[in-house]
């Protein structure tokens, strides 16, 4: 209760403050609105241009071959997009390329609110590859560039709305042809900021270089192994050391057979050899060419023998001479058959001699030959390694070389991942003031600072118009009240 009375006593104290001052308030009311409504004609009108850039995702980031993911982590396709937007925003927004819209347009131009002429604006065609100079020329630093640039800030806008890919630029100035010529020299000068800051600067002539010393350097290699390959006739080490374990192989089953013909070689030999001890000196023998042939003619004179022993067998009788003589015969010429055998047995004994020292000889040089290919296994196999390597080393820079290519090219071509979706536009009717905006903000002002008005000049008034002011200030009790009409 007390608050309601103290805010109907306020409400008293206004409601007669304005009636008694209520000329000062109607005074104060009519010049705001006056003033406003001379403001809203007077003020300067301003005319607003935009543009707008689509951003596709992905081609500054993959298509750069000096630029190799090393880390393995996986990134969101979300943050990378509000990381790369944001990027493009910083440049966009940076200080250097309104720079060089101020100096495009020309500085006084722009705090004039003029047109600027065609040969004022030459359209901006900087070349990717060029440099931002480190440290801001002479000019820049001049009183007239940095109002020029200070006015700029507040007049541009560049947005980004909501879950989309698309940058807008915007600009406000005095007359709607400069506002779009600020907008399209920024967005030309961006578009060549933007080639410019994405471009790795001699990536093509460096990966071309190191392209050609890697493709040099496998063909040395390769040409080596291919001479040492040549030098110690090998094709492949693993198919040589079959062949060497092959032949190895063979000449033990060859030495295995050899060994058992000769013990049993020897063995004939032997018991060829008692038959042979038992031969006279002198035995008469068929005269012929070769061992062969004699075996052969003894064989044969033998058959005719004993031919003739059982012819003489049929006719005679056990002990007569005749029969008795061709048995003596039989028996001398068995025994020189087998006297024949035995140098046949001891010449075959030496030739399977002399075939397993041949064929040991064989083995040990397969085995030499052999260690021979395991030591220079490692060598072989450090060269290939080499040559892999160079391979896979000539391989992955040409495959970044022609990402560099295509990279140079599209630069030269002025393409990237921003494309100029609407040009700056050009907007006849202006965007500001707006006069009810103005007149309805006045209207406000006027109100409350009429009824201020009536308030202050009652409170700096000396005059005691309530009974507790009469008691407070003059310490004397009120017998009565007289109430009067105000004038």
């Amino acid at each position: 209760m007390p608050t309601v009375q103290l805010v109907l006593e306020y409400a008293q104290q206004t409601r007669q403050a304005l009636r008694r001052y209520w000329r000062y308030s109607a005074a104060f009311f009519a010049v705001v609105m006056l003033l406003t409504l001379v403001g809203s004609f007077m003020l300067p009108r301003a005319y607003y241009s935009d543009a707008r850039l689509f951003v596709r995702f992905g081609r500054t980031a993959v298509m750069d071959p000096t630029a190799t993911a090393t880390s393995g982590q996986v990134v969101s396709l979300y943050d990378t997009r509000e990381s790369e937007l944001n990027s493009l925003l910083e440049v966009l927004r940076s200080r250097s390329l309104l720079e060089k819209v101020v100096e495009t347009l020309g500085a006084e131009n722009i705090l004039k609110g003029q047109i600027p002429s065609e040969l004022a604006l030459p359209i901006p065609t900087t070349s990717a590859s060029q440099e931002t100079p480190a440290i801001a020329d002479a000019k820049t630093r001049e009183p007239l560039h940095q109002q020029a640039l200070a006015k700029l800030e507040k007049s541009v806008f560049i947005t980004v709305p909501r879950k989309t890919s698309t940058i807008i630029i915007g600009c406000k100035a005095e007359r709607p042809e400069l506002a779009q010529r600020v907008v399209a020299t920024l967005v030309s000068l961006y578009m060549d900021e933007h080639l410019r800051v994405h471009h790795t600067a001699g990536s093509y002539e460096f990966f071309r270089e190191q392209t050609q010393l890697l493709e040099q350097r496998w063909k040395e290699t390769a040409n080596k192994l291919r001479e040492s390959k040549n030098a110690w006739n090998i094709v492949t080490i693993d198919g040589k050391r079959k062949l060497l374990e092959g032949q190895i192989s063979d000449i033990e089953g060859k030495l295995l057979v050899n060994s058992g013909d000769l013990a049993n070689a020897e063995a004939r030999i032997a018991v060829l050899a008692l038959t042979v001890g038992r031969l006279p000196e002198q035995i008469p023998a068929l005269v012929v060419d070769t061992p062969g042939q004699a075996v052969d003619g003894m064989r044969q004179e033998l058959y005719k023998v004993e031919s003739r022993e059982q012819e003489l067998a049929a006719k005679f009788s056990d002990n007569h001479p005749q029969v008795l003589a061709i048995r003596g015969t039989i028996a001398e010429l068995k025994e020189i058959l087998a006297g024949q055998a035995l140098l046949n047995e001891r010449s075959s004994a030496d030739s399977l001699r002399s075939r397993a020292a041949r064929l040991t000889e064989q083995q040990t040089q397969l085995a030499v030959e052999l260690k021979e290919l395991n030591s220079r296994d490692m060598q072989l196999g450090q060269l290939q390694r080499e040559v892999d390597l160079a391979e896979s080393r000539y391989k992955t820079y040409a495959d970044k070389l022609e990402q560099a290519r295509i990279n140079d090219q599209l630069d030269k071509e002025r393409i990237s991942n921003i494309t100029l979706v609407q040009p700056a536009s050009f907007i006849a009717k202006s965007s500001g003031p707006r006069k009810i905006y103005v007149l309805g903000l006045g209207f406000i002002v006027a109100s409350l600072g009429a009824v201020g008005i009536a308030l202050l000049i009652a409170m700096l008034d000396p005059a005691l118009k309530r009974l507790a002011d009469i008691e407070e200030v003059l310490r004397l009790p009120v017998l009565g009240a007289v109430r009067v009409g105000v004038a």
